[in-house]
């Protein structure tokens, strides 16, 4: 025994440390959730990629007044009001987490969020919970940085408002963990932006070294305090505008942004046996620290290639067989072109056209930089264009980094979409997700889509009836999942178009691209769909020329949506529905069936107390007894119930009942027991070849958990009692009589000397005094005896020569000089003009004492002389 011991042990210390797993041993992603900027599902954030479109959109007032914290100069505010945000992060569900509402207010958002997508996630892959933690450990590994709530609560309690809220980062995840009962490692992740892509690798480590047979890993990240941006701002990190320029010209920073993001993952022979929807494959996945570099906030180009390479050894893939880079691509001065040689380094440089190029893009120049769930945004981006195999265009880089030589690269920004073709003849896709933290925390991951050895899957039975069976916590939410699912049948049931959807937008995005050009006389490459219109020159000519080159193009009226646009991105999708052919009569390729449907719901979602069943043959059929019910109508082919909190067991007549309902395949008979608490076996039901599909997530309810607004005004301070002082130290106040003010002096004809800056202040001057004659008089249109000249015989002059002249820091050396010419110099010049000889001063017009002697000429700001003559100064 101890022999073999030792040749373990040996065998084990001989072990290359950089030795990758074999293939089989791939992490398989089998579910996805999230909430990202004006996408409140991974849905909707592929329409939003596909498009092009911007989702940056300034300070909703439900956070804070934009303009009360905002100074685009940046001394009293932040200089900037603009990120991506996502719509209701106060509202929550504590209900379907059995959270009491107090708890629920007291929890930090992020933990709520989380929480709720870690659910979805579930729902996503077909996994219920408890089935899941069944077959072994499950982990939980979550990116998060911030805690804004916890600042937010030191506020109201120091204005008066009782509160518990915290932020409690270890919490987040075991907040999940404890939930769903899972028992494998839990963890919170901080290493700043790259945390949510560490999290994710540290999950795929635990699952290779057995610690849990299954993962949710992901990342949040929200914005819920002015002073989260005001603190970006005076370090300097963010954008000056609402365009986040990753790789692009004009790169000044990022843009914040939030969200909140998770995937499922489980070794890929788990998956596959199991029958998973595998939504891509970890091959490889790698972190380091870029050590000392000359700056805690400067990026090491050599970190980031070597981290790149590590993965790539534990994918045992070369750098030709990746076909994307999901960059990190912050959109700074410093960040970006380190990250760009970083990637030349680990792939080489460009060696010529036998190797196509490697398309590079960036999630966060559309929904912003998420932070501590920026890793997470981009490696749901790379999943999507796996499942719809076309790349999206990355936004506000037409125009190239200056900094950045591309011709010597390997790399292209991806500018429109485009079909993602392999890098390599017969290989699958691949690509790299990078993200790095400040101080230099990197993280990559290789992501390859899944091929089954087998393509195609076994001949599905002829669907026939299936019973459709739904749960919630509630009946108003039993409602909003019948509607959800009706919706989502509708879709799924719609006959395929003839022509491929991605491809029509993608030749609109390129036509619509040409005639912005041609409008305003640009290159094309200068604009991409990110551009705003307005801001390259499309006045209301330019954009009937625009719409005039597009209905000559589409050989009829522009649509309808054009006007609106505001975006390059934006006016092609409105082109791309607009010539949308009509559906063909063949069902969509790939498009689920309804056993399938059925079989997701029976075994992919657990079981709750208010329940529906529905037996149906048609997808039409199904969503419209779904759409009645979700009205709060009836359907008699619906049958629904209460099922009781503890297990239902069936004995005696009743299982009986169930066995032969089962038996002769009576649906209806089965759903009057499942909705009543019934187990069912549902393999006796539904056909062996269904398949999980993806389906509508829990629609979780939204109602507002914050907290207490503090009271309109604060409290009166209480009066502190009065001491009494001993009469010795007591002050004794004596009133004293002000003296009379002489009376002004009457002013019959009075000249203003003012310059552009200060003219409207000398037309009031002159509007105030109506029965005297007022002259205005420019100082800096005439000469200096022009201007002297015409104050000859004047009862009163006024000299606003340097009112209103804006002096600053950048003023130019000219702009200086004509601000002291018609500012002092001119004043000087007045002065020596008007004033008396010496001869003329005596003790009766001069306040000063007796014995002092006389000035031997008036100065022009002498404040001591009485104005007994107006022609004793200028005023």
């Amino acid at each position: 025994m101890d022999d073999k011991r030792k040749l373990l042990l040996s065998l084990l210390a001989a072990r290359d440390p950089g030795q990758t797993p074999a293939a089989g041993d791939g992490v398989a992603i089998v579910g996805v959730s999230g909430r990202y900027p004006l996408a409140g599902t991974v849905g909707e954030l592929w329409e939003n990629l596909r498009a092009g479109r911007h989702c940056i959109r300034e300070v909703p007032a439900d956070r804070w007044d934009a303009d009360t914290h905002y100074d685009p100069a940046g001394t009293h505010g932040s200089y900037s009001k603009w990120a991506g945000f996502i719509d209701d992060v106060d509202k929550f569900d504590p209900l379907f987490f059995q959270i009491s509402p107090a708890d629920a207010e007291a929890m930090d958002p992020q933990e709520r969020l989380f929480l709720q997508t870690a659910a979805a996630v579930l729902d996503d892959a077909g996994h219920p919970a408890a089935r899941l933690a069944a077959q072994g450990p499950v982990g939980v590994f979550v990116g998060v940085m911030n805690n804004n709530y916890e600042w937010m609560g030191g506020e109201a309690n120091a204005r008066g408002v009782r509160t518990d809220a915290h932020s409690n980062h270890w919490s987040i995840a075991n907040r999940v963990s404890y939930t769903f009962d899972f028992t494998g490692p839990s963890l919170a992740v901080d290493t700043a932006c790259s945390a949510s892509l560490t999290a994710i690798h540290l999950a795929c480590e635990s699952i290779r070294a057995g610690e849990c047979r299954a993962a949710v890993a992901g990342g949040v990240n929200l914005i819920l305090h002015p002073m989260h941006l005001r603190m970006l701002a005076d370090r300097g990190m963010i954008s000056h505008d609402d365009r986040l320029k990753s790789f692009g010209a004009g790169a000044d920073g990022f843009v914040d942004g939030e969200g909140v993001g998770a995937v499922l993952l489980r070794p890929l022979a788990d998956a596959v046996a199991d029958g998973d929807r595998v939504l891509g494959v970890i091959r490889g996945s790698a972190i380091n620290a870029g050590g000392k570099t000359g700056g805690y906030t400067v990026p090491s180009a050599a970190a980031q290639a070597e981290v790149i390479r590590a993965a790539l050894r534990r994918a045992r893939v070369e750098p030709a067989g990746v076909g994307y880079v999901e960059a990190h691509g912050t959109g700074t001065p410093l960040g970006d072109p380190i990250e760009i040689a970083g990637l030349t380094e680990a792939f080489g440089g460009r060696s010529g056209a036998e190797r196509p190029a490697v398309a590079v893009g960036s999630v966060k120049s559309n929904i912003g930089h998420l932070e501590s769930a920026a890793g997470i945004a981009g490696l749901t981006k790379v999943l999507l264009q796996l499942r719809h195999r076309a790349l999206a265009p990355s936004l506000n880089s037409a125009r190239r980094n200056p900094d950045i030589e591309f011709s010597g690269t390997p790399f292209e920004i991806q500018q429109a979409l485009a079909p993602w073709t392999p890098a390599e003849p017969g290989a699958p896709l691949r690509a790299l997700v990078s993200s790095f933290g400040g101080g230099g925390a990197n993280a990559c991951v290789l992501v390859e889509e899944y091929r089954p050895e087998t393509e195609g899957r076994p001949a599905a039975e002829p669907d026939g009836e299936q019973l459709l069976v739904l749960s919630a916590k509630s009946e108003d939410r039993l409602r909003a999942c019948a509607a959800d699912l009706a919706a989502h049948l509708r879709r799924a049931g719609e006959p395929a178009p003839d022509a491929d959807p991605d491809r029509a937008l993608a030749e609109a995005q390129r036509l619509c691209l040409d005639l912005a050009a041609r409008t305003v006389g640009v290159p094309a490459e200068h604009l991409d769909l990110g551009t705003d219109l307005a801001e390259c020159g499309f006045s209301v000519t330019e954009r009937a020329r625009y719409q005039e080159l597009l209905a000559a193009e589409l050989d009829g009226e522009p649509p309808a949506a054009l006007g609106a646009a505001a975006t390059i991105g934006a006016v092609a999708a409105a082109v791309a529905a607009a010539r949308r052919p009509a559906p063909a009569a063949a069902p969509a390729a790939g498009a689920p069936s309804l056993a399938d449907v059925a079989h997701t719901l029976q075994a992919g979602r657990t079981a709750h107390e208010f329940r529906l069943a529905l037996p149906a043959r048609r997808f039409s059929d199904a969503a419209a007894a779904l759409e009645a019910y979700a009205a709060g109508g009836t359907d008699a082919r619906i049958t629904t119930g209460r099922a009781t909190r503890a297990r239902v067991v069936l004995t005696g007549t009743e299982a009986e009942a169930l066995e032969a309902a089962l038996d002769r395949r009576d649906l209806t008979a089965v759903a009057e027991r499942w909705v009543a608490g019934a187990d069912v076996d549902w393999s006796r039901v539904t056909p062996a070849t269904a398949r999980r599909t993806e389906l509508p997530s829990y629609p979780f309810a939204r109602k507002r958990y914050w907290i207490p607004q503090p009271p309109a005004a604060p409290a009166a301070p209480v009066p502190e009692p009065a001491v009494e002082l001993p009469d010795f130290y007591r002050p004794v106040w004596v009133r004293e009589a002000a003296p009379a003010a002489p009376a002004a002096p009457r002013a019959g004809r009075t000249v203003v000397l003012v310059t552009a800056a200060s003219r409207r202040l000398g037309e009031a001057i002159a509007a105030r005094d109506p029965l005297a004659r007022v002259d205005l008089v420019a100082l800096d249109e005439q000469p200096l005896e022009t201007w002297l000249k015409a104050t000859e015989g004047a009862d009163l002059v006024v000299h606003l020569g340097g009112a209103g002249a804006a002096v600053t820091d950048a003023v130019g050396l000219g702009e200086a000089r004509a601000h002291l010419r018609h500012g002092p110099l001119s004043l000087f010049h007045l002065a020596r003009t008007l004033a008396p000889p010496a001869s003329s001063w005596s003790p009766a017009t001069c306040t000063r004492s007796p014995a002092a002697p006389p000035p031997t000429r008036s100065p022009p700001d002498c404040t001591d002389c009485s104005r007994s003559s107006p022609r004793n100064g200028p005023t």
